[in-house]
């Protein structure tokens, strides 16, 4: 990211194949695309972090091939605040939202299946969490960056509202400080505002 905001692909052996994106809002480009996943077509999924959504691309041709995008930004429960990682799985996308301190569930057509997190320093909650990861077990790992710790999670099938639950958290922080009663702050003094996080977007 930053003065290209692209993507490259390259041969095993390291050849340059193409390249695609450019720093923007349209279709096919980024800001600060964050991080990828391949899914079982080999299609290519784009956290594209600083516009707020998700992009997917067919890579197997000679140039690649924009097959969907979705996201909007936004606090509700089918909108995001810079998704900074996902996972794809056989029919849902988990993404990592570093700007909203939660973890989202979507169906592969962006339609929120639940959320779990919120800003704070107590088990469950987040303060931008910045990666996922899945163990060979399916459980889902959570990088809760600025709480300096892993949480996992385990999502349930439920109609209830809150769709996931803390199935254990571990951290070398010891001293814990109450989370704010109101606002998007988790706390840490360290903690970088929105204009921090925006300043990230542009082209350096």
């Amino acid at each position: 990211y930053g003065e290209y905001d692209r993507i490259q692909k390259f041969t095993p052996e390291g050849e340059f194949v193409f390249d695609w994106g450019g720093h923007g809002e349209g279709p096919g480009q980024f800001l600060r695309p964050n991080n990828l996943a391949i899914d079982e077509q080999d299609r290519l999924w784009v956290a594209d972090s600083c516009n707020h959504r998700i992009q997917v691309f067919n890579v197997q041709g000679e140039k690649p091939e924009l097959v969907f995008q979705w996201g909007e930004e936004g606090y509700e429960p089918g909108q995001m605040r810079y998704p900074y990682d996902l996972i794809v799985l056989e029919d849902c996308v988990y993404v990592s939202e570093f700007g909203n301190h939660r973890v989202q569930k979507f169906t592969r057509e962006g339609k929120s299946l639940g959320v779990w997190g919120g800003p704070g320093r107590e088990p469950g909650q987040m303060c931008q969490p910045w990666a996922l990861a899945r163990d060979s077990r399916g459980r889902l790992h959570v990088l809760d960056s600025y709480n300096h710790r892993v949480q996992r999670i385990l999502f349930y099938r439920s109609r209830r509202p809150a769709a996931g639950t803390a199935a254990a958290s571990w951290s070398r922080c010891t001293r814990r400080s109450p989370p704010p009663a109101s606002g998007t702050w988790c706390s840490p003094p360290r903690s970088p505002p929105d204009s921090a996080i925006r300043s990230a977007c542009r082209p350096g």
